[in-house]
């Protein structure tokens, strides 16, 4: 039983101190793997900044972010500072999650 639990609490602190750059991976793999372009968001610019008329083509509005997200036990998709927060303050799919409500409020995960 001890032992189960170390190892959990191992695991659990590898995938906190990982998570971030196995997230940012992830996230651009899940655009590439949905036959999403680079085309598609950031134009003909593959440096440009990718406003948030970009992402919400394909993710609907605020509103539906925010559903998909409310087992966190604070929505980094509802924001009760910030209206319609830009979407690379947190996602940038080619570097590490930087989640901006984390700065203040420390981690945000799943119930």
């Amino acid at each position: 039983m001890r032992t189960r639990m170390l190892i959990g609490v191992l695991m659990g602190t590898c995938l906190l101190l990982g998570s971030h750059n196995s997230f940012a991976t992830e996230f651009g793999k899940t655009h590439k793997d949905a036959g999403v372009e680079c085309v598609s968001c950031h134009g003909q610019d593959k440096k440009a900044v990718i406003p948030n008329q970009n992402c919400l083509t394909c993710h609907e509005s605020y509103d539906a972010l925010a559903e998909q997200t409310k087992d966190m036990h604070l929505n980094p998709h509802w924001s009760p500072h910030f209206l319609n927060l830009e979407c690379t303050s947190c996602h940038q799919g080619h570097k590490t999650l930087d989640n901006f409500c984390q700065k203040c409020h420390g981690p945000i995960k799943r119930h």
